[in-house]
């Protein structure tokens, strides 16, 4: 599964690397040099690690999935029922952090790209810059796109930091309601 995962990655690389090639300038002056270098290597080897772990867990989730709800409703149908209605508040709650996340990630990674094409625009130009005096405007907005940086990610944290607590009261508050709703259905000869 590796090998077709790392396959697939390599195809849709070349794919896009090709399609590149055919878009016409105007494209290339609306976006940056960093962010098409960053999409066309590290977005697609992500591409791969998410078909990788896919096919990877695909099968065994799908058969804990079937199997621990029909067990659940063998040993006690009342408390797979309260579990039943707790889930989806979970669900809920663990998707809307998921969304959340997502979109910083991707503030974030748009802040990389940024940084990325100002370093290589820089760099590609130094003489010219040297020559026109123009390294305290760049050193300026460099500083800028790092801090910008630095705070999109800092906003991506203190989310992360809040998940935790939050996810770990409402998914314990569920397992202390399934025990109370199936605390009096279970059996006495302990």
């Amino acid at each position: 599964m590796i090998r077709a995962s790392l396959d697939v990655a390599l195809d849709l690389r070349q794919g896009v690397y090709a399609h590149l090639h055919r878009l016409g300038l105007d494209y290339y002056e609306r976006n940056k040099t960093g962010d098409l270098s960053y999409r066309l290597t590290e977005d697609i080897d992500r591409i791969g690690e998410v078909i990788h772990k896919m096919s990877q867990q695909f099968i065994s989730c799908l058969l804990q999935l079937i199997a621990i709800p029909i067990y659940m409703l063998y040993l006690n149908w009342q408390l797979t029922l309260a579990g039943l209605v707790i889930a989806p508040l979970m669900a809920w709650l663990i998707g809307e952090f998921g969304n959340r996340l997502l979109k910083l990630s991707r503030k974030s990674q748009s802040q990389i790209s940024s940084l990325s094409a100002l370093l290589t625009e820089v760099f590609g130009s130094m003489r010219l810059m040297q020559a026109f005096a123009a390294q305290n405007f760049k050193k300026q907005r460099f500083n800028q796109e790092a801090v910008h940086n630095r705070n999109v990610r800092y906003r991506a944290e203190r989310l992360k930091a809040l998940q935790y607590p939050v996810v770990g009261f409402w998914k314990r508050s569920g397992l202390c309601f399934c025990f109370s709703s199936g605390a009096g259905k279970l059996p006495r000869e302990i």
